[in-house]
């Protein structure tokens, strides 16, 4: 058969290969082909001299097409458009060769620890436990500290992403920053002569260019200042404006992240500079000047004190404090008291009282009283086994955490937070009774009402109370901890 008659590949139209579908799904390749598993081909391409079969989006499976439209649709484009971007070869803002050194070195290390993970990352036998630990480790090694799991992961994710599924992983582009800063080229400004900027070229040569700090940005801006009114004198301002941005922009680079922003920011500064009396002070940054200086207005004294000693009382426990101060009508510092109402956690403390309660002493357990002497005995060992099932019911309450209005006097509403009682079988743990009850009753009648609702509706005994049955439990001095029922077997309350 003569060689130029030979059938070429068809390329129907919408049909793409598994690497195109894994960069715009943003998985790997082997993770597409397992699940085009048992899905025959709709055509092929020729990718690079070699016959690769394709697939329509029709042809694909449910899951894959839903991803790819929920991606589509957060991007803002068609599918078709969106596999087109996601093939095409990420390329960082700065080339790698203007690439400052230091940032280059963290990719090289970065791309150290990701790229053990990256080769494995479909491997049958990997867990994504056994994955990440690994690669915590692998991280820890190369940098000498640890990272969250969840930034690890979002490393992983943006070195995928750059990738496109075309399994070039070894790329250094791939692993550089974010926003890389760029090297500093000595060339000169080509808009002008190079004697006319050499006051603000000698100010950019004294700083430190690897790590310029705020006084060196400072100095710079106020000779370029300085150069710019010189110049202007006889000629136009603006065109020597632009001059001076490019010649900077060329020179001191780490003044911003774009020659856009630096033109931006020289004009601010140069207005406000302009504006206020020409002084050096104004180009200073006023985050630095500002650092360490506390701006908000301190809480009253009072309250303060009052709070920590509550806290000191309740052997330290800030949040418990600042919740009953609050609700004994003892705060009277409006924000302090906004900030309780306004919380849905009812251990939340604001963070600026918090830092004023970090000293907080704890008395010893012989002070607190002997109850608290009492729980540091040594812990028993519970054992379940001999008890069955309705043998013993276990209630406890709990604080819901959504505000929920209840009528108040005057017809108008006020906010608080309902409790729930639920009373369990302790051994098969079923919820047996609820009772929801609003923040005002008192605790001991939550008690007796899940008591008395849960006998109802499952036992039919007599109530023996701790004290015996003349001494309820809203008689007594704080709520019982053991109440106890007779049912017609063995059994009661724990």
């Amino acid at each position: 058969m003569n060689p130029q008659t030979l059938p070429q590949p068809e390329k129907p139209q919408g049909c793409y290969t598994a690497a195109q579908l894994a960069a715009g799904l943003q998985v790997s390749k082997l993770k597409v082909w397992k699940c085009l598993r048992g899905v025959p081909a709709c055509g092929s391409q020729v990718v690079r001299g070699n016959e690769a079969e394709a697939w329509t989006i029709e042809a694909l499976p449910s899951q894959m097409r839903e991803r790819l439209a929920r991606r589509a649709y957060g991007s803002g484009q068609g599918i078709a458009d969106l596999i087109r971007d996601a093939n095409k070869p990420w390329e960082p803002k700065i080339p790698l060769g203007e690439v400052v050194e230091s940032y280059l070195q963290d990719a090289r290390k970065l791309r150290e620890a990701l790229l053990p993970s990256l080769q494995i990352l479909d491997a049958p036998a990997m867990t994504s436990a056994d994955l990440w630990r690994r690669g915590l480790g692998d991280y820890r090694r190369v940098f000498g500290h640890p990272v969250s799991e969840r930034h690890w992961r979002r490393l992983i994710d943006r070195t995928l992403r750059r990738d496109g599924g075309r399994a070039e992983l070894q790329r250094l582009e791939l692993y550089l920053h974010e926003h890389p800063a760029r090297a500093v080229v000595a060339v000169a400004a080509q808009t002008a002569e190079p004697s006319e900027f050499r006051e603000v070229a000698n100010v950019i040569a004294n700083a430190n260019e690897t790590a310029p700090s705020s006084s060196d940005k400072a100095m710079v801006w106020l000779s370029a200042f300085r150069c710019l009114e010189r110049l202007s004198e006889g000629r136009d301002q603006k065109g020597t404006q632009i001059e001076m941005i490019h010649f900077l922009w060329h020179r001191a680079p780490w003044l911003a992240r774009s020659e856009n922003a630096l033109r931006v920011s020289f004009g601010r500064k140069y207005d406000k500079w302009a504006r206020k009396g020409r002084k050096a002070e104004l180009l200073a940054d006023g985050r630095e000047k500002r650092r360490g200086i506390p701006t908000a207005i301190p809480y009253k004294k009072g309250d303060v004190e009052l709070i920590k000693f509550r806290a000191v009382e309740l052997n330290g426990r800030r949040a418990q404090a600042f919740r009953e101060c609050n609700e004994e009508g003892l705060v009277t510092d409006p924000r302090l008291i906004a900030s309780y109402n306004n919380s849905l956690d009812k251990s939340y403390v604001p963070a600026p009282l918090r830092a004023e309660l970090r000293n907080v002493p704890a008395l010893c357990d012989l002070h607190q009283g002997g109850r608290a002497a009492q729980k540091q005995r040594p812990s028993l060992q519970t054992e379940y086994s001999g008890i069955f099932s309705m043998d013993a019911i276990s209630l406890d309450d709990f604080t819901f955490d959504v505000k929920f209005r209840i009528p108040a006097d005057g017809g108008k509403w006020r906010l608080i937070k309902g409790q729930c009682l639920l009373a369990a079988d302790l051994r098969s743990d079923k919820i047996l009774s609820s009772v929801v009850l609003d923040d005002i009753q008192d605790q001991a009648e939550i008690v007796v009402s899940g008591i008395n609702l849960t006998r109802a509706k499952c036992m039919q005994a007599q109530m023996d109370y701790p004290r015996g049955r003349d001494h309820p439990p809203w008689q007594a001095d704080k709520q019982p901890e053991l109440l106890q029922a007779q049912p017609p077997g063995k059994g009661g309350f724990l």
